[in-house]
């Protein structure tokens, strides 16, 4: 079949004829009305053809572009190929490029969504991800992990994210995979900071601590008290002072193995500024930097279990109930002991006067009370500490009262005031046998003892007017 058609080409009308074959393309008819009505026969059975060409597989059906380009050949022989949908009529050309154009709009809207859901989930992973990797808005916790001998990246990471320190143990190996930190130090605890960043994690977990210096000696002196122990690991990179006094104060819940704790008065403990005061013994210790508070606290209670409470020296149980009194009593009095007087050699004296106190409330009007003025200040070391504190109002430094002030209240103060030395317990465990009540130390350090007030001012003016005293 032939059909003609006028193309303007280069400038010059030529005739086309067009060469469509039955064979090729099945009927031609795009519209009834578009050419001559054939046999209807004949059109009946071309119809059925298509049909089953069109389920079969075969042709292409009227309304869709067919799957090759025509050839239209010139009369003067040239040939050109006619796009495919040019097969369709006016109208079903219209429509199809209609559909188009909306599974167009709709594959891009599609598009866009999934872009940016992906660089939504992508944004969040990341900063997430960053926030993990340098603590950031993470609460300040220390936890203990054990990581076993010999434990890979993997291990490590699940054991991290399973305890906390880290949010995201997948980072967590990405990052020490970057940095080619992965052989570990097994079978140990550390103590580990959730606020710590991944450097500070890895550096704790992989490295001796003596490769990169962070072995740090800190000594306490005898009578610091738990704030000055605070301050002096963070000054030392030990832990923060902060969680240094949280965890102190839930020593219940992070120390119960030890035996000591449990002879802190459970009756008193509500009235005291930091639950472990006293427990702590002072000396000299080496610490990891960064190591955190419990394991620093963990090596100062098993200390004071080793130096204190199974001393066989002391016998600090026995001599309590010899003395009516509790382990915490001794330690208490102990303290108040360590900031009166430094010197053993008068230790004992300055015990007996505070027993005789408590036994004999009624001598010389006393009313039981100790009278020592190391214990008005608390918690604050000293007069000057406490007028140079940050943390109170003038008012209140004027209308200041201490529960632990012991010129005011009688007997003990609710806990110790400070962390008292070996020769302090020892003194308050086996104080001398005096009669004195009334006991102070000059500029030189000496000191005077009385039985009744009369003599104590005695000696006073005597010191004062020989210029020894001047508090």
């Amino acid at each position: 079949m032939y059909d003609d058609y006028d193309k303007n080409i280069g400038g010059e009308k030529k005739k086309f004829v067009v060469h469509i074959s039955d064979e090729d393309y099945g009927d031609y008819e795009s519209s009834e009305s578009m050419r001559p009505r054939r046999n209807p026969q004949r059109s009946s059975a071309n119809q059925s053809l298509a049909r089953r060409q069109n389920q079969g597989g075969g042709l292409a059906r009227r309304d869709m572009p067919v799957s090759r380009t025509r050839v239209v050949t010139t009369r003067t022989g040239d040939k050109y190929e006619i796009p495919e949908e040019s097969m369709l009529s006016p109208k079903a050309l219209k429509k199809q490029r209609k559909n188009q154009k909306g599974r167009g709009c709709i594959i891009a809207v599609v598009y866009a969504l999934i872009v940016c859901a992906i660089s939504g989930l992508l944004s969040f992973y990341i900063i997430v991800g960053i926030n993990d990797m340098f603590g950031l808005v993470k609460d300040d916790a220390e936890i203990e992990v054990y990581i076993p001998a010999k434990a890979d990246l993997d291990q490590v990471a699940t054991i991290l994210g399973d305890a906390g320190v880290v949010d995201y143990p997948f980072f967590f190996k990405l990052y020490a995979n970057f940095t080619n930190d992965e052989e570990f130090r097994g079978g140990a605890t550390f103590t580990l900071n959730s606020k710590s960043d991944y450097d500070m994690l890895i550096r704790k977990l992989t490295r001796p601590a003596s490769a990169d210096g962070s072995i740090v000696t800190v000594t306490f002196p005898e009578g610091f008290n738990i704030q000055q122990i605070a301050e002096r690991l963070e000054e030392y990179y030990v832990c923060d002072a902060e969680a240094f006094i949280n965890s102190c104060n839930n020593y219940k819940e992070k120390f119960s193995k030890y035996s000591c704790i449990n002879y802190i008065n459970v009756k008193q403990s509500t009235d005291r500024v930091y639950g472990l005061e006293g427990f702590l013994f002072p000396d000299t210790y080496s610490f990891y930097m960064q190591e955190g508070s419990v394991s620093a606290i963990n090596k100062m209670l098993d200390a004071f279990n080793k130096k204190v409470i199974n001393n066989p020296d002391l016998l600090i149980g026995e001599r309590a109930k010899a003395l009516g009194v509790t382990i915490d009593d001794i330690i208490t009095l102990a303290s108040v002991i360590e900031r009166e007087t430094p010197d053993p050699n008068e230790m004992k004296n300055v015990a007996s006067v505070f027993y005789n106190r408590m036994k004999n409330p009624g001598h010389d009007g006393i009313g039981g009370k100790l009278q020592s003025d190391a214990t008005r200040w608390y918690p604050y070391a000293t007069k000057t500490v406490f007028q140079a504190a940050t943390d109170l109002t003038a008012d209140q430094k004027a209308s200041w009262v201490s529960k632990y002030d012991t010129t005011t209240f009688a007997g003990l103060p609710p806990g110790p005031i400070c962390c008292p030395s070996y020769d302090a317990i020892y003194a308050a465990c086996y104080p001398n046998s005096t009669s004195y009540y009334y006991f102070f130390t000059d500029d030189n350090k000496a000191h005077y003892y009385a039985t009744t007030y009369g003599e104590f001012q005695q000696k006073l003016n005597q010191a004062k007017a020989a210029g020894v005293f001047s508090g």
